[in-house]
Formats: C-alpha cells, structure tokens, sequence
C-alpha cells in the first residue's frame, strides 16, 4: 500500500507539474503575443512620428520660401518706389524749368498791346493756374496714376506752348 501510496503521490506530483507547467506555458504564450503586438504599435507609432516629422519639415520649408519671396517682394517694391521718387524728381526739375520758359514767353505777349493778345494772353493765364495747381499734386502721385498724370501734365504744356506759339507769330 505504500508502494500505491509512494506512486500516487507522484504521479500527482507529475498532473501538477505537467497541468502547472501548460498553465506557465499559456501565460508565456499570451505574455509574448502582448510584447509582440506592443511592439507592431511602437513600430507603427514610430512611422506616424517619422512622417508627422517629415510633414512639418516640408511645412517649414514652405514658410521659409514664402518669407524669402516676402523678403524678395519688399525689395522690388522699395526699388520701385525709389525709381518713383527719382522720376518725380525728374519730372518737377522739367516741368519747373518748362513752366519757367512758358512764364517768360507768356509775359512776352502781355506786353502786346492789341485787344486780341490781351484776350489770349488772359485765357493762357487760366489754363497756367490751372496746370500749376496740378502741378502742385505731383509729389502724391501713386505709381498706378503716375503715367496718366504725367501724360496729362505734357498734353497740357503741349497744348498751352502751341497756343502760345500761335499767339506770338
């Protein structure tokens, strides 16, 4: 009976290993399916950084064009309007040196003493006021009006020398 006793126990001994150890076999199994599947997610989390990273270095790069053609815009706009200011310049020195010529042949034929010369003369007056006064919006000129004034100011002079012309012969 011992000896049924002794065989007992250890074949228990045995079923309780044998059952033990399927049960740490399990746990094994699940415990590495876990890591595995935890490592799938760390492997596809660290794709999503690696283009998360991309995508906002393209984006800075993108910034960083569109601030040079900011920078390359500013530039071009205060060329131009450095060339404005040197064309009003420009453009005042002529005008005050034409006015100044007309003003002298002007004066010319107001020394005349015929009815005629007096009535030319008076009307060559107004439309002299009338040019220096828009003469005197020259230096507010934007850039979008500056070739519509400055063609207007010459078909005026023009206009106003042939007059005067006409009327000294």
């Amino acid at each position: 009976m011992r000896s049924i006793i002794w065989t007992s126990i250890i074949s228990a001994t045995f079923l309780v290993g044998a059952a033990t150890g399927c049960k740490k076999k399990e746990a094994t199994d699940n415990a590495a399916e876990s890591v595995a599947k935890a490592t799938d997610n760390v492997n596809e989390q660290k794709k999503d950084l690696a283009e998360a990273k991309k995508d906002v270095a393209d984006q800075q790069k993108d910034v960083a064009d569109k601030q040079i053609d900011v920078a390359v815009q500013q530039g071009e706009k205060g060329m131009a309007e450095a060339e404005l200011v040197a064309a009003r310049t420009a453009y005042a020195t002529t005008t005050k040196d034409r006015m100044t010529k007309f003003e002298a042949r002007i004066a010319e034929l107001d020394k005349k003493a015929d009815a005629k010369s007096k009535e030319t003369a008076a009307a060559l007056h107004v439309r002299h006021a009338t040019l220096k006064t828009k003469l005197d919006g020259l230096q507010t000129q934007a850039s979008a009006t500056w070739n519509n004034f400055t063609k207007d100011v010459d078909s005026s002079f023009d206009s106003l020398e042939k007059d005067l012309n006409d009327a000294l012969k």
